[in-house]
């Protein structure tokens, strides 16, 4: 996909401006995109790369969680490095129908679409896959070194850090609603765990039809090891 003009860029932010807050849209100033469908680590990504940063790279410079493409478009148009998240469809899906209650199939078909149109657009790119984010933080940072010549601390203890992003995580949950709560922390918890077993079969039984959404997967993660 060709890059958008400076001009049609401006248009893209002011449409995305209406409908995300000012410090999730990517702007000329913008050091770091980092974008993925929902329920991908997304909120815990950023916490991790802001703590682990500081101030090599602060918050407000890092744009993120719009899940809109176009986040990307516009990074493109800028020349920003790019992260794209990731996680496999089965559990992408089933977390994200469980978030917002959309049927399987709408939930399928987003996922689908956002990452075909990644396809399109992976200069300067990173694909980071959701686990890294949760399990191995220390890969995270040498990826967005690599696209972004950043120079975050890679000897950092990223225990630690963990522990910092998971709190942040946890106080932005529902303090008086336990049900949104559940649906809302992107982090363990047994009773969202309980209620994704129960849906799992469900997801897995529809997904049975839809092979080319691993492909779409295998795909995005292929392209995202090709050396740059």
């Amino acid at each position: 996909m060709a890059k958008i003009s400076t001009n049609e860029a401006a248009a893209l932010r002011d449409r995305m401006l209406k409908v995300h807050a000012p410090n999730h849209v990517c702007r000329p100033d913008t050091r770091l995109v980092i974008e993925g469908y929902p329920r991908s680590s997304n909120s815990f990504a950023v916490d991790v790369v802001a703590e682990a940063a500081g101030s090599v790279l602060p918050r407000h410079f890092i744009a993120h969680h719009t899940h809109e493409v176009d986040n990307l478009r516009l990074a493109d148009a800028y020349g920003i490095p790019k992260i794209i998240l990731i996680r496999e469809p089965g559990d992408a899906i089933l977390s994200f129908h469980i978030y917002s209650k959309a049927s399987v199939e709408a939930c399928a078909n987003r996922y689908a679409e956002f990452y075909r149109q990644c396809l399109t657009m992976m200069d300067k790119t990173a694909v980071v896959h959701f686990r890294d984010v949760t399990t191995n933080i220390g890969s995270v940072v040498a990826k967005i070194n690599a696209v972004g010549n950043f120079g975050i601390d890679e000897t950092q203890d990223f225990d630690a850090i963990r522990e910092r992003a998971l709190a942040l995580v946890r106080s932005r949950a529902s303090k008086d609603d336990q049900d949104l709560a559940t649906r809302q922390v992107a982090a363990p918890d047994a009773r969202r765990e309980a209620l994704k077993n129960e849906l799992r079969a469900d997801v897995q039984s529809y997904l049975a039809s839809r092979s080319e959404l691993n492909e779409i997967y295998e795909k995005i993660l292929s392209v995202g090891n090709l050396p740059s």
